[in-house]
């Protein structure tokens, strides 16, 4: 039966099928976050494709997180998502037969809609989204030992949401004025080296071998 469907929407006209569209539309179950903002999916995207670049470097992140907890998680052999709800450092909990090993996810980031990079390397923001104070003391910021690995989307450089790279967060380079603190600018490699690497299982082996942070050749300008 539906391969007979499929040849007859082949057979229909794109007005047509926009609007056979609308009325399968009106049949299909609500996506929870329709009915969370209640408004379509089709007002959403609009209301999207409007934002501005600060509102969309952040639904692009939203997005990176999402990708690499519902698609790259999934492929992971030997890893189980044991993320507990509520706000954390990470972004993801994952476990093996060995330990526990947490996740921050970031986007590469872009300058007027194109890929940064410096030097040959790409940029990475390592800080929360929001500004705030607690006792006194900056919240952005992350402190080294909140969380294990960082995973960075290159979606700006290779155009694929499962494309990323990972490092141990003891390899990231620390702030000058506070050596407790994470740079907020990572240089990152756009393919993987001595610190970074396209695979969770060897950033895992990095972490996990208490290793310092390898030195690596100075790029040319």
């Amino acid at each position: 039966m539906i391969e007979q469907v499929r040849a007859l929407v082949d057979q229909l006209s794109p007005e047509e099928r926009r609007q056979l569209f609308e009325e399968l539309r009106a049949t299909v179950e609500l996506h929870p976050f329709e009915r969370t903002m209640n408004a379509r999916a089709e007002v959403i995207l609009e209301a999207l494709a409007r934002a501005s670049d600060l509102t969309l470097r952040g639904i692009r992140g939203i997005i990176g997180e999402a990708a690499f907890l519902l698609e790259v998680v999934p492929a992971l052999k030997k890893w189980r998502d044991v993320t507990p709800p509520g706000n954390h450092a990470y972004d993801a909990l994952l476990e093996d037969d060995t330990s526990k090993v947490s996740v921050q996810c970031k986007m590469q980031r872009r300058i007027r809609g194109q890929a940064w990079l410096r030097k040959g390397l790409a940029v990475v923001e390592v800080q929360r989204t929001r500004t705030g104070n607690r006792n006194g003391q900056a919240t952005r910021p992350y402190k080294f030992g909140e969380f294990d690995i960082l995973a960075v989307c290159m979606e700006p450089s290779l155009g694929s949401w499962t494309s990323f790279l990972y490092i141990p967060e003891r390899w990231l380079v620390r702030r000058t004025e506070n050596k407790n603190l994470i740079e907020v600018l990572q240089p990152v490699s756009p393919q993987p080296d001595q610190l970074w690497t396209d695979n969770f299982d060897e950033a895992v082996q990095r972490l996990r071998s208490a290793s310092s942070r390898p030195s690596v050749k100075k790029r040319k300008t």
